[in-house]
């Protein structure tokens, strides 16, 4: 059992976890951890005494990693708070592993790791060393949601890189400070008011009575439907990524036929799940299948900082759709729509609301929402050139975020030195081969790419798609970044290469 406040601990300093990162804590299952686990892959040898001093001096500056998690509050409410750990010890954290050599036995090594739970009597996190057999190293790192979501989490880990961190661009005067009025006239605005105040977001929109309107169109959402995504979870977690697959082919391909990276890489995955799904005879049909898309809301001009900074928005994918084009054309249009939509930040604040009422009333309405989709994707644009660390050429980046509650599935993308990555994390009882859903998704893909796909009459249907189901569940996507070896050319060294998609709609 976590610590309790007013325990052995009491002396120490405590500071409550804020609502969003409690509400992550408390969706903890057995069967279902929710952390992030990542995976940095070099094809030399690093060793434990260059690693060690960078946990060190870089990691441990964050106060939180080496901090637990105490519990307490009045009336049940379950409160949270960060203090420090007495029996703080690297070895505990720091561990090192040889396994054999090939992507299959780092994919198993992986999969191990996203399954065992972290110890919650100390600070929520382990990294791996790993020797892969002779054939190069890894450094395999989990991470508890409640420390910081994907974005924090991938920011954080490059902050361990040799390189001086880059410069955050900067938005448009527009985009930092919108007119306050702004949010009550045109609702679509709230996204953008959020990169610079979410909590000032949220206040107009609850005056405005936008808020209550935008959580009743959500919690009417229909369930989705019963698919083998939806198999009771058995608590065994698998992985599978692909290789980098060339941002700017994809790129290229998107705007020939008027469509985004976005469009293409989630009409990939869509794809795929539709091929996967008829495969376990899961009839298709005119169904569609719910994603929870996760949007950074923090300003893009700003430090990254841990914790947790993002809405939550759904998107249909429409596995139905017979044709690749057609499923891009639908979720372009959607992507589209759901630009002028404050989803996103009213999630956010439903989250918020979460972290501060009775756990058990929590995990009601936290699978009451969760019921309403059946995985989650998300995407991370990292840097477009190749980084270092402790002097070793970082090759692969890859991460993983956890799918709460009853949720089986989780798809990651994650730009890195102008080439994408795509991962994938199951629960083994509803998805037993995640490299499966990988492949099926470089073919998808690989047809996108093919230049002779990119006709006039696919643009079309691209620009005059309507959006979706009309149940107003409409979302658009934030910007990618992954990987696969597979059917597309490998990725061409670049001194500018192609920009990665930004994570939140412009």
């Amino acid at each position: 059992m976590p610590p309790a406040l007013g325990g052995a601990g009491a002396q120490m300093a405590t500071e409550l976890l804020s609502a969003v990162d409690a509400a992550w804590l408390h969706m903890d299952r057995r069967e279902n951890t929710a952390d992030v686990v990542a995976v940095l892959s070099f094809a030399d040898r690093v060793s434990m005494r260059e690693l060690r001093p960078v946990i060190v001096r870089r990691l441990l500056a964050h106060a939180r990693f080496r901090q637990r998690v105490v519990h307490g509050g009045p009336f049940g409410l379950g409160y949270a708070a960060w203090e420090d750990d007495p029996d703080f010890s690297l070895g505990r954290h720091l561990s090192r592993r040889r396994i054999g050599p090939g992507h299959e036995a780092l994919q198993a090594f992986v999969g191990e790791v996203a399954t065992e739970p972290l110890d919650p009597l100390h600070p929520l996190w382990r990294v791996h060393l790993v020797d892969r057999g002779g054939r190069g190293s890894a450094v395999v790192v989990k991470v508890h949601h409640c420390v910081g979501d994907g974005f924090a989490l991938v920011a954080v880990l490059l902050s361990l890189v040799d390189e001086p961190p880059p410069t955050r661009r900067k938005h448009p005067q527009a985009l930092r400070r919108p007119p306050a009025l702004a949010l009550v006239e045109h609702p679509g605005e709230t996204l953008r008011a959020a990169l610079h105040d979410p909590a000032r977001a949220l206040d107009v929109l609850g005056t405005s009575g936008v808020f209550a309107a935008t959580l009743a169109r959500l919690a009417a959402l229909p369930a989705d439907p019963a698919t083998a995504l939806k198999r009771p979870l058995s608590g065994e977690r698998r992985v599978a990524w692909s290789g980098p697959l060339p941002l700017r082919t994809v790129r290229d391909a998107g705007q020939a036929r008027g469509a985004t990276v976005n469009d293409l890489l989630i009409g990939a995955l869509t794809g795929a799940l539709r091929a996967w799904l008829g495969a376990t005879g899961d009839g298709v049909g005119h169904r569609e299948v719910r994603a929870i898309v996760p949007v950074n809301l923090r300003p893009l001009d700003g430090p990254a900082a841990l914790g947790n900074a993002f809405g939550l928005v759904f998107l249909d994918l429409p596995i139905g759709a017979a044709t690749a084009e057609d499923r891009v054309a639908a979720l372009h249009a959607r992507m589209r729509e759901l630009k002028r939509r404050p989803d996103a930040v009213v999630t956010f604040g439903v989250l918020a609301a979460l972290g501060r009422i009775p756990v058990a009333a929590e995990q009601l309405v936290n699978a009451f929402f969760t019921s309403k989709a059946s995985l989650v994707v998300t995407n991370v644009p990292g840097p477009p050139r190749k980084l270092h660390l402790a002097g070793h050429r970082l090759d692969d980046v890859m991460f993983w975020v956890p799918s709460p509650s009853r949720l089986a599935l989780g798809v990651s993308i994650l730009s890195y030195a102008g080439a994408v990555r795509v991962g994938v994390r199951a629960d083994a009882a509803a998805l037993p081969d995640p490299a499966g859903l990988v492949a099926r998704f470089e073919a998808e893909l690989a047809e996108l790419c093919e230049p002779a796909k990119a006709s006039a009459p696919a643009r079309a249907r691209a620009s005059a798609a309507a959006p979706g189901r009309g149940d107003g569940s409409t979302v658009a996507v934030p910007a990618p970044a992954g990987a696969a070896p597979g059917p597309l050319p490998a990725a061409v060294p670049d001194p500018q290469p192609a920009a990665a998609p930004a994570p939140l709609p412009a």
